[in-house]
């Protein structure tokens, strides 16, 4: 798939945009994002080149797997008892408290399995990754299918303060 944008830059000044780009179609696994610019000379710049990972993170619970259906139940849903705030500050001695403010006027999906507690570490190793190395926490749903996703109940949650790799 290959995408062009063409974008007008006055000599001498600077440009500071941000785009959207549709990676739907994009397979899992590591991609190349190139960029360069064309000077008024139509000279090209250096390519700059940007890897970026697409991935889906899957989990399944034992708890509520169902190996007949080949997915988790939604019992909790289904029986109206997942809470419509993020579940995780009930307990400040828990190693799992978290003051986030996540919440949602209804349950989006009635795929969903129950909430989950997620974080991005900035840890060169599992041994590595303490507390002291947390980044960003989030409160997101848990598909019936294993999938991880944002409060919205379909797309996949995103880390927003750092660049992040997996």
């Amino acid at each position: 798939m290959e995408t062009e944008l063409s974008l007008s830059i006055t000599t001498g000044s600077d440009i500071d945009e941000s785009y959207a780009i549709d990676i739907t179609s994009l397979s899992l696994g590591v991609h190349k994002l190139f960029f360069r610019v064309k000077d008024s000379d139509n000279k090209w710049s250096l390519t700059a080149l940007e890897p970026f990972c697409v991935k889906v993170f899957q989990l399944n619970l034992e708890a509520v797997y169902d190996s007949v259906q080949g997915e988790m139940t939604t019992v909790l849903n289904d029986n109206g008892l997942l809470p419509l705030e993020q579940p995780y500050d009930a307990n400040p001695l828990a190693d799992w408290y978290y003051t986030g403010s996540e919440s949602v006027p209804s349950i989006p999906n009635s795929d969903i399995v129950d909430w989950l507690l997620i974080q991005a570490r900035d840890a060169t190793s599992v041994a590595n990754a303490t507390p002291a190395t947390i980044k960003e926490t989030k409160a997101v749903f848990l598909l019936n299918n294993g999938k991880i996703v944002d409060i919205d109940g379909s797309t996949p949650p995103e880390f927003s303060t750092f660049e992040w790799y997996f």
